[in-house]
């Protein structure tokens, strides 16, 4: 498990389940801790359903946790439920970010807030894992493209801001 300001768990690209049962474990048991989100990324050599069930097994220790398994390009939650949808470092592991930025759009309430974050890698390092590198799939999306498609849902953009990190 590695760890940085804009990440603070990463369990890296070729987790297997039982890292994901370790870090999770581990979060959860601290009383500092009020609740988790898990986001799994998958790359080619990802098993999720595994880690899925390994998530949900973890999960049912820990009265302060609800777990909710999904897909961003079809999220498990009715139409027009939230106020706010944030996705952080999501889209660029889509190839179209459009099918899961439509449901996003269909689950808020009108006047609901969608808040992206995201990094733009035209061609990702390899991560060292292990005694080998590993390729993370990622698909860069500029800022033009991204918010074309927003404003083709009818998403009004209020605010825009690029950090440079």
């Amino acid at each position: 498990v590695t760890a940085n300001i804009s990440n603070p768990v990463d369990v890296i690209g070729d987790a297997k389940h039982d890292r994901y049962e370790i870090a999770l474990d581990a979060a959860l048991a601290d009383d500092n801790i009020d609740g988790a989100i898990v986001i799994i990324t998958p790359q080619s050599m990802t098993d999720s359903p595994e880690i899925a069930q390994s998530i949900i097994q973890i999960s049912k220790k820990y009265d302060k946790v609800e777990t909710i398994v999904g897909d961003v390009e079809k999220l498990p939650f009715g139409d027009d439920i939230f106020d706010v949808v944030i996705s952080t470092f999501v889209i660029v592991h889509l190839s179209d970010p459009s099918i899961f930025f439509k449901e996003a759009y269909r689950v808020l309430k009108n006047g609901g807030k969608f808040l992206i974050s995201n990094i733009n890698q035209k061609k990702p390092e390899p991560v060292p894992v292990g005694d080998k590198l590993v390729q993370v799939e990622s698909y860069y999306h500029n800022k033009e493209e991204i918010i074309d498609k927003l404003e083709q849902l009818a998403f009004n953009i209020e605010k825009q801001e690029i950090i440079k990190g």
